[in-house]
């Protein structure tokens, strides 16, 4: 995953391994680019033999963007396990709104504003039980907008913070 994914070997394998973790459902990943997390999360899917699919958000600025995404999930062979979603995270949030989802990894916008807006957008649409990630908790802007929204009433699942990484279970 060398140069796919902007994470550490830490982060990928416990990327690799959610799937294992929290069984079939559809999972949720915003932040695209190249495709690293939502490769990942989608080949511990293929892996483990879970069902659903990984719903990847990205705005895809060019068409540059969205070939590079295109070659990487088929080079890893997991694009069948994967609905790319051009266009804001605001705007998928509406049109997944009738979803449930097992996970989701927040790493679009990395704007204090944005980390929390995409929180509050879909955060609803975590089952019950299931787990948001954020990525990039050692900036001011991400630990500011989680100490502010989902501290304050979803689980925090310390045994799962992997480096950048921070993790919580909704009640």
């Amino acid at each position: 995953m060398f140069g796919v994914a902007l994470l550490s070997d830490s982060e990928m394998h416990y990327l690799q391994d959610i799937p294992r973790i929290l069984g079939d459902g559809d999972y949720a990943n915003l932040g695209h680019s190249r495709g690293g997390s939502a490769i990942l999360l989608a080949d511990g899917m293929r892996e483990n033999l879970v069902n659903g699919k990984v719903y990847s958000v990205d705005l895809f600025p060019g068409a540059k963007w969205r070939r590079i995404a295109d070659r990487e999930m088929m080079r890893f062979k997991v694009n069948s396990f994967i609905e790319i979603c051009p266009g804001s995270t605001d705007e998928w949030a509406v049109k997944l709104a009738d979803k449930q989802f097992n996970f989701l990894f927040i790493d679009a916008d990395h704007t204090y504003e944005a980390v929390k807006r995409d929180f509050e957008n879909w955060g609803p649409l975590v089952k019950s039980g299931g787990w948001v990630c954020f990525h990039d908790t050692n900036q001011d802007f991400s630990h500011r907008a989680i100490e502010e929204t989902v501290a304050r009433s979803w689980e925090e699942q310390k045994d799962y913070h992997i480096d950048r990484i921070r993790t919580f279970k909704k009640p």
